[in-house]
């Protein structure tokens, strides 16, 4: 869970995307949570997501963007929960972790 990226007063869902190929690269999907009940979940185009189903926040297709992710809670105070995204490194001492504002 991401918690609520959006502030509209539902969770949101986080899915990490951690494995890529030459013409997709890896990241991160956060889909908006809803009151309506869904019978699929239709996931969000990383090329021209609709704003209202979430965004995707891409990587490269040759390194590990994705590798991790988990909500952060609302780290800046803005009224926004926060999300925080690992990519990997070659070697295990190296890597990043990226904080998404909401």
């Amino acid at each position: 869970m991401a918690g609520d990226v959006n502030a509209d007063g539902f969770d949101d869902l986080l899915i990490a995307r951690g494995e890529s190929s030459p013409i997709s690269p890896q990241g991160v999907f956060i889909l908006y949570g809803t009151s309506e009940a869904r019978s699929n979940l239709q996931m969000v185009n990383p090329s021209s997501p609709p704003p209202s189903a979430g965004f995707y926040l891409a990587g490269s297709t040759n390194g590990n963007f994705g590798y991790a992710v988990t909500g952060g809670g609302d780290l800046n105070g803005d009224g926004f929960d926060d999300v925080l995204a690992v990519m990997a490194g070659v070697a295990p001492e190296l890597g990043l972790a990226v904080l998404y504002g909401g």
